[in-house]
């Protein structure tokens, strides 16, 4: 344990000592957050979902669907009710409204966040409350025509679309703990610093594998947590239940692409390469994970591409917590899919390790 601190003690008063990254990895991310929260890019179509009861007569589906098909800014499924909460499908499938028809009354559930989104969509919500009501020979619904309940999931005051800020936080959470590692071993190659420290203070190569990895990441929960902060008090962005769900997750990314740098620290040859590969893993990261184009859309050499980096499976929880509060319950499936990168990225990295141990 002793080695490993010395390790973590050294890198961390070189981090300290060099200005000009302490600014990159902690004053960047933070100023980013405040410039991007001010994007504003809106979505005017609207995509609903309708559930219906199993028994629900098909004439009567059917004269809703051409109803609804008349609103030229909607975009609708119709599916049968299942004893499923409608926020899973808020959150999975990226629905702005879902309508549960019950016997007596519609109720809308959405979990936008904007306000002014919200209040197009309770206009929306209005306006087909009234072609039903208006329509009185379907009679759809027992009772009042008009009797529909609109129902928001943690809508917020804030006037501007922030959909950019989550997405930049799961970025450089995964992006800053790769560049660390990936400089760390070929830094302490090109300086001849490497063999001696093993010698000099006795440290076995198990204790500078893990020394290597401390730093980088406390950098990068120390990013993570920083920057929800600003998110917060800057931005007007809640911190939500499922918090230390959150941190759990990428938590789990950053020690998977703390593997991966530690790989590339292994083969590469210079630190220049090194640099290079975070330049291309940063690239790759934008175009293969759904951070700037749906993996839905992209051609299925892409989406096998797209688990190599853990930000493909950090991202979606990012955004579904910051604005719409999910806990762990949601993100299983990224939770498994992290948990088998990071072994995998262990494991080679391991190997890679080991076998580095001749050139020392």
């Amino acid at each position: 344990m002793q080695g490993i601190l010395r390790i973590f003690y050294k890198d961390l008063f070189e981090f300290l000592h060099s200005p000009r990254t302490i600014i990159l990895i902690l004053v960047l991310p933070v100023t980013l957050i405040i410039i991007i929260g001010g994007i504003n890019i809106q979505n005017k179509q609207v995509k609903l979902l309708i559930l219906h009861q199993s028994n629900a007569k098909k004439e009567e589906l059917d004269k809703l669907r051409d109803m609804i098909g008349e609103f030229s800014n909607l975009m609708f499924t119709f599916r049968e009710k299942v004893e499923v909460d409608p926020f899973v499908f808020l959150n999975k499938e990226h629905f702005d409204l879902v309508m549960i028809k019950k016997e007596n009354n519609n109720i809308f559930y959405t979990a936008e966040t904007d306000q002014d989104r919200l209040n197009r969509l309770s206009e929306m919500v209005d306006k087909i409350g009234q072609a039903i009501e208006e329509d009185n020979p379907l009679r759809l619904l027992k009772g009042s025509m008009n009797s529909y309940e609109f129902m928001p999931y943690y809508p917020t005051l804030s006037p501007r679309d922030m959909f950019a800020v989550p997405r930049v936080i799961a970025i450089f959470v995964c992006f800053l703990p790769f560049v660390l590692t990936s400089i760390t071993i070929i830094r302490e190659r090109d300086e001849k610093t490497l063999g001696l420290l093993i010698v000099s203070m006795s440290i076995h190569l198990y204790k500078l594998y893990v020394g290597k990895m401390l730093l980088p990441l406390f950098v990068g929960i120390f990013n993570l947590l920083i920057m929800i902060l600003f998110a917060k008090t800057w931005l007007g962005l809640n911190v939500k239940s499922g918090f230390w769900d959150i941190i759990l997750i990428h938590t789990l990314a950053i020690s998977s692409s703390l593997f991966f740098g530690l790989i590339i620290s292994c083969l590469v040859n210079s630190q220049l390469q090194a640099l290079l590969s975070s330049a291309i893993y940063l690239i790759c990261s934008f175009i293969f994970t759904g951070f700037l184009f749906p993996l839905e859309q992209s051609s299925i050499i892409i989406k096998y591409l797209s688990n190599l980096f853990p930000l493909t499976f950090s991202l979606e929880p990012m955004q579904c917590w910051m604005f719409k509060g999910t806990s762990l319950y949601y993100h299983l499936k990224e939770i498994c899919f992290l948990l088998g990168q990071g072994l995998i990225y262990f494991f080679i990295s391991i190997l890679i390790f080991w076998k580095f141990r001749k050139e020392i």
